[in-house]
């Protein structure tokens, strides 16, 4: 509600400033959804959670089909289907999970209050510090080589989100279980097991996308701007260590080490804008792909180190050393176009190779999984 007032008071200039009041409601509709999601999964209420998600994309798709085509709204039209997805989200989390039980202006603990303003803080520069390293690239090319490249760069980014979903979708699970495991002493075999899995998906993940780069591009953003293919390998990398960075950032959080996160998140937006500036005037758009690809990784190596003060368990290196050599040539051939498909196959041969006990691992959770849902139905539909 502050931002939102700060935001109605400041001028801006024309174009914005008739979208101010329709920016300010869904600035807090959106944040008051978002608050009201997380505490939900606070309270392990997983399934209402899930289908909330659920519930908001299909409110959001279904809006915006009869606000934009329908009635032909525009921006303006645009705007309402996302405030009304967001009232619609805030509406389901308040009655199925129950959560007006929890609303009470008589209850405030203000030691409390004090405590989770001090502990979110350093996040809030954290997320502001990822913001400064995703959109500096673009500022910065724009600077120097100017508004189209700007704009094929964009297109880039759209692919390497499909690793960056599927990253948010097992974080926002981990985040939890993280911090329950920390304070619960769980062994070494639990982070173990997670960081394979996740690990193993996700470099198996970007294996497979980039072999299929170039049909994948064609599909999703059209032939016109098919040539911007050959910066999305990069990306890709970028995408998948920024999640991995994620993954250790949270052992910081579990030990109330917040400004450890803030500051490794720090370093990296400056690394990246230095970067930047070194690499795009000699590679142009494809050095600020590769700068976010050094910048990532290097949050993600120093994450990984750092963190081992408060969690230990086996990462085994000499495995994701030879993951990342294998990726590596399977860029170098799609790059090059020197058999690429040949190459891209054998790659993702090895890989999975290589992660076979962690494949085996996810399809005996899954298997397992499965079987115990049919038993449920079974039930349900005996009684």
């Amino acid at each position: 509600m502050i931002t939102s007032a700060v935001i109605y008071v400041i001028p801006f200039q024309s174009s914005i400033q008739q979208w101010k009041g329709y920016l300010c409601l869904l600035l807090m509709a959106d944040s008051l959804r978002r608050i009201f999601s997380v505490f939900s999964k606070g309270l392990n209420k997983v399934m209402i959670f899930s289908l909330d998600n659920i519930l908001y994309t299909v409110v959001l798709f279904v809006a915006n089909l009869i606000f934009l085509i329908k009635m032909g709204r525009g921006t303006a039209g645009y705007i309402e289907a996302a405030i009304i997805a967001d009232i619609c989200s805030i509406v389901f989390l308040t009655v199925s999970g129950r959560l007006y039980q929890y609303f009470a202006l008589t209850r405030i603990d203000t030691v409390l209050m004090k405590r989770m303003v001090i502990f979110s803080l350093p996040l809030i520069v954290n997320a502001m510090s990822w913001w400064i390293t995703n959109s500096s690239d673009k500022y910065i090319i724009e600077y120097m080589i100017g508004a189209e490249a700007v704009g094929m760069y964009s297109v880039a980014t759209k692919l390497p989100m499909l690793i960056t979903t599927f990253s948010s979708m097992f974080l926002q699970a981990w985040s939890l279980s993280s911090i329950t495991a920390y304070e619960n002493k769980e062994g070494e075999t639990f982070y173990k097991n997670i960081w394979s899995v996740y690990s193993g998906g996700m470099i198996l993940g970007t294996a497979l996308l980039i072999a299929l780069i170039k049909v994948l591009t064609d599909i999703l953003v059209g032939k016109e701007f098919s040539d911007t293919w050959i910066y999305i390998p990069f990306l890709v990398l970028g995408a998948v260590f920024s999640g991995m960075g994620e993954f250790f950032s949270n052992f910081y959080i579990a030990a109330k080490k917040n400004v450890a996160v803030m500051l490794t998140t720090l370093g990296g937006a400056a690394a990246n804008i230095l970067l930047n500036i070194i690499l795009i005037p000699y590679m142009g758009i494809q050095g600020a792909a590769l700068s976010t690809a050094l910048t990532c990784m290097g949050v993600w190596i120093y994450r990984m180190a750092d963190t081992r003060k408060y969690v230990k368990f086996e990462i085994q290196v000499r495995r994701l050393i030879f993951s990342g050599i294998i990726i590596g040539v399977e860029m170098m051939a799609v790059m090059s176009g020197v058999m690429a498909w040949q190459v891209s196959g054998i790659c993702i041969l090895l890989l999975l190779l290589l992660w076979r006990k962690v494949i085996l691992i996810i399809y005996t959770k899954g298997l397992a999984e499965g079987r115990k849902m049919l038993l449920r139905i079974r039930k349900r539909n005996v009684s």
